[in-house]
């Protein structure tokens, strides 16, 4: 009679750790999801591959994760969530999502198809733009998770990024508060190095409006939580850079709209004082001459910014009074 030999349990030269199970819950928006449904865009929210909508919110499951470190990693999740509202003019899907982790720092990278708003009176659904592995959100963790233990939360607060402003069509501003993140990993030990993580693509926000360049691909955790020393000092003018960037973009976006409602009020429509900001109205009005006789000359007399032109054209009643004292 022969007997079997015992079997062996299995050794590990190397091991990682790795994501056994668990889920994100990530709503990306709740005041974008409530105008989806609502009565202006009367559209609505599907989920496939996994993902799934609870209570209204979004939850995806875990599907692979590269840990290199206790605190750092990434986690993908599978599941795919698409938008839409006004009869497809708004048409927007978020899939191959990512959360990117450094300490209380993370990232969460999303592919992403988005219809190109071209306004509510086209008779065509603007093109569909893309992106690969945009970084859609910056994420500021409750605690910083360590992957050492058997299980790590997820629960933080996101921002977006500008970025992730071009999946969105441009209708929020870099900085906008998104919804909170949530959910609970749980952990194990797996034979052999961690995996690399790829990504799912170059990055790039590609199509034909996408964002392109670094700004899209993952460039690592932009604040390690510390608070003393040099890493402290770092972060701090990290956040500072932060700020002026998004001062920066929102002055931008004034000017832009100053100059709209300059057109609006005055009747014009980008013509012979026209562009789209305030400045280069200004500059435009200044070197624009309208043939105005006397006029120019009372008109240099409204304002001081109107001296100029009403100095070169008073006496002879020459052009350019008009716009002078209209800018000024």
């Amino acid at each position: 009679m022969n007997v079997l030999p015992q079997a062996q349990a299995e050794t590990c030269d190397e091991t990682h750790r790795a994501v056994a199970d668990g889920a994100m819950t990530w709503g990306v928006k709740d005041s974008f999801r409530s105008y989806i449904t609502g009565r202006i865009a009367n559209g609505q929210i599907t989920v496939k591959d996994g993902a799934k909508l609870v209570g209204g919110n979004l939850q995806y499951p875990s599907s692979a994760s590269s840990i290199t470190s206790d605190t750092a990693g990434v986690i993908r999740f599978g599941g795919t969530v698409n938008f839409t509202g006004h009869n497809g003019v708004l048409d927007l899907t978020f899939s191959d999502i990512a959360m990117r982790i450094n300490g209380r720092s993370a990232e969460i990278t999303v592919d992403y198809s988005s219809r190109k708003y071209e306004g509510m009176d086209k008779k065509e659904p603007g093109p569909i733009e893309t992106g690969s592995d945009v970084v859609i959100a910056k994420v500021a963790l409750n605690s910083a998770p360590n992957f050492s233990k058997d299980s790590v939360n997820l629960a933080g607060t996101t921002t977006l990024t500008q970025s992730g402003v071009a999946a969105f069509g441009g209708f929020y501003d870099a900085g906008t508060q998104l919804d909170n993140t949530a959910g609970t990993l749980s952990l194990k030990d797996e034979c052999g190095p961690p995996p690399t993580d790829t990504g799912g693509g170059t990055g790039g926000g590609g199509g034909t409006g996408g964002t392109g360049g670094a700004d899209t691909n993952w460039t690592g955790a932009t604040d390690s939580g510390a608070t003393e020393g040099i890493p402290g000092l770092v972060g701090v003018l990290n956040d500072t850079l932060v700020e002026v960037n998004g001062l920066i973009v929102n002055s931008g976006h004034i000017m832009d709209n100053s100059g709209r409602l300059y057109d609006r009020v005055t009747g014009n429509s980008g013509g012979a004082s026209g562009g789209s900001d305030s400045a280069s109205q200004t500059s435009d009005s200044t070197s624009t001459s309208t043939s105005g006789g006397d006029s120019g000359a009372s008109a240099s007399t409204n304002s001081t910014g109107g001296t100029s032109g009403g100095t070169s054209g008073g006496a002879g009643g020459t052009s350019g009074g008009t716009s002078g004292g209209t800018s000024g």
